[in-house]
């Protein structure tokens, strides 16, 4: 049977060829059942739903406690224009909870990996346009699992408002050399988080130092998480991940740094998904049945209406560090204004915030007063001794 390619290896496969059987031949329901099962190499339908089910259980011991997670499927179709060749690319992957409660439909135009599915069930969604190969396929597949695994992980949600993480809320303030870059946020407090992934050797030690230099500018903390990240995780000449957040009213970085180290790689040299047909239409487990609306989360107050106050004990740490910073710098007034810049505004914040303290106003104004600091200047920024100082 020429028509039987290629040979399926799921249950679901299976019923796809048993249609796919029945409309070319006119055979029965249960035939067609039968005919696919023998030719997945099962005695008949009853046979490999058996053997499969086996199959399920021993992985699902192997594994562990999996039957709290749940499987999304992730479908593209393709056509190579050269050959003519048509085809389905389906990759499966795990997550903590159903992909409605990380992201709404609306929201998936927010992110270049999802932009391009549409919601075909609870567990499935699929390509609205045909990719120009079988391996361009499998990329968008595995660029949008990375994405709602990052999701999983970080339960962070993509954002079109790059005003509210660029300083100032203007792109010419954006973190130097940046590259693909995505907005994120937290759905319940509305805090934001600046994603960067330039190629990895688009960041050499220069760069990492003027990107250094603008974070201290604009309260800003940049962490390279050891993932990779999303948009070309490659191990040579790829991606590499930043997560870029404001110090008082950003996503806390370090966090989420830990909590992305457990992604597995997913990239379309290491497929692992199902290819099939182009008319074998792929089914979920739970096609059919209707997809919930999301529930509605409570709207937090925005960033810029109500930032974090950090506490009394951060100011005297940031202080003493800004104080030390600016007399060493005295002599490089471009450097010197920004740290200046930086002071002002946590001391303007600390005056207006320490009313519950009980702190005496002299001790305030001691905190950022730089005149009670005695440190040597230096001619040329030396970044040995100012991580020295943050340390």
């Amino acid at each position: 049977m020429s028509m039987i390619s290629p040979v399926p290896s799921s249950i679901g496969g299976i019923k796809s060829l048993a249609r796919k059987i029945k409309h070319a031949t006119g055979a029965s329901h249960t035939e067609a059942l039968d005919n696919a099962a023998q030719a997945a190499h099962f005695q008949n339908y009853a046979h490999a739903q058996r053997t499969l089910a086996a199959h399920v259980g021993a992985a699902s011991q192997l594994t562990g406690a999996r039957s709290n997670l749940y499987p999304l499927y992730l479908t593209f179709y393709w056509k190579d224009k050269e050959t003519g060749k048509r085809g389905r690319e389906t990759l499966t992957i795990q997550l903590a909870v159903p992909w409605t409660s990380l992201i709404t439909v609306q929201q998936l135009s927010h992110s270049r990996a999802l932009n391009d599915l549409q919601p075909m069930a609870l567990d499935h969604l699929e390509g609205k346009y045909n990719s120009g190969g079988q391996m361009e396929a499998r990329e968008h597949a595995c660029a949008a699992a990375r994405a709602f695994q990052f999701m999983d992980a970080t339960r962070l949600r993509p954002s079109a408002s790059f005003s509210r993480v660029y300083p100032q809320g203007k792109s010419r303030n954006c973190v130097p050399h940046s590259d693909h870059p995505s907005v994120w946020f937290e759905p319940a407090t509305r805090r934001y988080l600046f994603v960067d992934e330039p190629y990895e050797m688009a960041i050499g030690e220069r760069e990492e130092r003027e990107r250094e230099r603008w974070a201290i500018g604009h309260l800003q903390v940049i962490v390279k998480p050891a993932w990779k990240g999303m948009y070309s995780p490659q191990p040579q000449g790829g991606s590499q991940i930043y997560f870029v957040s404001h110090a008082f009213s950003g996503v806390p970085v370090r966090p989420l740094a830990a909590a992305v180290e457990a992604i597995p790689p997913c990239t379309a040299d290491r497929w692992t998904g199902e290819s099939a047909a182009a008319t074998s239409r792929f089914s979920s487990p739970l096609e059919g049945q209707p997809i919930p609306k999301p529930e509605a989360t409570p709207r937090a107050r925005m960033q810029h209406d109500d930032p974090a106050t950090p506490a009394i004990t951060f100011h005297r740490e940031a202080g003493l560090l800004l104080n030390k910073l600016i007399s060493l710098c005295r002599r490089r007034s471009g450097i010197k204004t920004h740290l200046e810049s930086v002071r002002d505004v946590l001391r303007e914040l600390l005056m207006t915030s320490s009313a519950e303290e009980e702190v005496s106003d002299a001790e305030l104004l001691a905190i950022y007063d730089v005149s009670k600091t005695s440190a040597q200047p230096i001619l040329r920024p030396d970044w040995q001794q100012r991580r020295t100082l943050e340390e």
